[in-house]
């Protein structure tokens, strides 16, 4: 069975612990002068992910100042017994080394107690050396993993969530409007001519025209609302928290400001973005197929009425 990402880091925090005798094991992201628990293991059971403190407050910032493993075995007669971390927690020992992700410093790897230990010998430093490579490899490849993810689910085109992503975004505000009793509304669009566009001035003018409608569509909602691509010449704008009313608002908004940006295609010539666009408020009880096929009926009917409007 493959190890996740977390148990790999858990197991490699252990081997540290088990190693010096120590009770916290700590992996840090240093954001500016925030040091954050990114993960850890802690036998006395205090020390939880993701909390936060001042970095000027930790023995890390030795270790990121001297960009290298730095140990105290007996804080308490060392020149940092003044430090705010001893005076706060009374750790009298601590080793740990800076971690890097793109020659960068990404946080620390340590490993503390309220103890004091044997003084830190050099297979100690060896060990913390091989941990912070060993971690620094874990870190990129997570990342590395996650980039990709994320490509997969952009439309490479217009830069736009790609269907897969649209529908499951649109699947989880769905779930959030039916357990909160919110309001959410979609709009079926469809660019008008855009096969004649293609026929007459080619593939290149077709993709200029996605890119100018996803820039200015996207540029329009709220923080809270998203457009995808569905496919082809087809998009779908996600309300959430709007009824019927302001999505057929927002629906000829987003005409309007089509309508006043003329695209000149690399022919030199302008033409003017129009759509048809069909809006469907969620039900309480329907399904994702059901409110996209009656946004698609509304879209459908807005092109047998002439196109470049918006229907419901």
């Amino acid at each position: 069975i493959m190890m996740s990402y977390d148990k790999k880091i858990k197991s490699l925090l252990m081997v540290g612990l088990n190693h010096f005798g120590l009770k916290t094991a700590i992996l840090s992201n240093i954001s500016g002068n925030d040091y954050v628990v990114e993960n850890c293991v802690d036998l006395h059971g205090e020390l939880e992910p993701l909390t936060k403190f001042d970095l000027s407050n930790t023995f890390c910032i030795h270790t990121l100042k001297e960009d290298k493993t730095v140990g105290f075995h007996y804080v308490g007669k060392t020149k940092i017994q003044n430090h705010p971390c001893y005076e706060n927690t009374q750790l009298e020992s601590y080793i740990g080394t800076p971690l890097k992700l793109d020659e960068k410093t990404y946080g620390t790897v340590s490993f503390s107690s309220s103890s004091p230990v044997e003084p830190f010998c050099k297979d100690d430093y060896i060990l913390m050396e091989i941990l912070s490579d060993t971690i620094s490899y874990l870190l990129y490849k997570k990342k590395s993993e996650e980039e990709l993810e994320a490509l997969a689910r952009i439309d490479e085109l217009t830069g736009l969530p790609n269907r897969r992503a649209t529908l499951e975004r649109l699947n989880q505000l769905i779930d959030q409007s039916k357990r909160f009793n919110k309001e959410l509304s979609v709009l079926s669009i469809d660019i008008d001519h855009f096969k004649n566009i293609n026929d007459t001035w080619g593939h290149a003018a077709g993709d200029q025209v996605l890119v100018k409608f996803a820039r200015v569509a996207s540029g329009l909602g709220r923080k809270t609302d998203f457009c995808g691509r569905i496919g082809g010449e087809e998009f779908v704008f996600v309300l959430s928290g709007s009824n019927v009313e302001n999505a057929q608002e927002f629906g000829n908004r987003l005409r309007q400001c089509l309508a006043q940006e003329a695209i000149v295609l690399s022919q030199g010539k302008p033409i003017t973005l129009k759509i048809s666009a069909g809006v469907a408020m969620l039900d309480k009880q329907e399904s994702i197929e059901s409110l996209l096929a009656r946004a698609d009926e509304a879209m459908y009917k807005a092109k047998q009425q002439g196109r470049d409007r918006v229907c419901h």
